[in-house]
């Protein structure tokens, strides 16, 4: 098994950079299994201009990571690059993070932990007028696990529809 992860990795790795999100932009691309299987993929790239959740099953017709840009302010990235807890959240993560502001507060999150729109490590830093915050607050959600399992089945075998899509798609009716 253990020989096995590591070889199936290390192909996942090359897949990725072989064919990243925006042609020789990636400025760095992490690769982990999903939960639970080594059959399918996750990679997060972090490009100049934000960054992409990607996807590959070894069952997958196409040798290849599908990417989906994920949503968040290089602008908001830079603004904030010296408030404390984004330092700290940006050497935790190894850089793999986004800073957004919403409602006018400020928001960061882990990108490795979690996939597209759940993080488990997302911190509401309060208000983003402020420089120096007292604290922060932990505000992670997590996927519905009666809608999550499904999905994780689903595309283990090779179905490249995305997390958010699916969930809206079962909480209509239509799936």
């Amino acid at each position: 098994y253990l020989i096995w992860g590591v070889a199936v990795h290390r192909y996942a790795v090359d897949l990725a950079h072989r064919y990243p999100p925006v042609a020789d932009q990636a400025t760095k691309i992490l690769v982990t299994a999903a939960p639970l299987n080594t059959v399918l993929w996750r990679a997060i790239a972090m490009t100049p201009d934000g960054s992409y959740e990607g996807w590959y099953s070894l069952l997958d017709k196409e040798r290849r990571f599908t990417w989906q840009r994920i949503s968040f302010s290089v602008e908001n990235r830079d603004r904030y690059a010296r408030h404390p807890d984004v330092l700290r959240v940006g050497h935790f993560s190894h850089g793999f993070y986004s800073v957004d502001v919403d409602a006018g507060r400020l928001f960061v999150t882990d990108l490795r932990l979690g996939l597209e729109p759940f993080y488990s490590f997302r911190f509401d830093l309060g208000p983003s007028d402020q420089s120096h915050l007292s604290r922060s607050e932990r505000v992670g959600v997590r996927p519905d696990l009666g809608a999550g399992l499904p999905w994780l089945w689903q595309r283990i075998q090779g179905d490249p529809e995305n997390l958010r899509d699916f969930i809206q798609r079962r909480q209509s009716g239509k799936g």
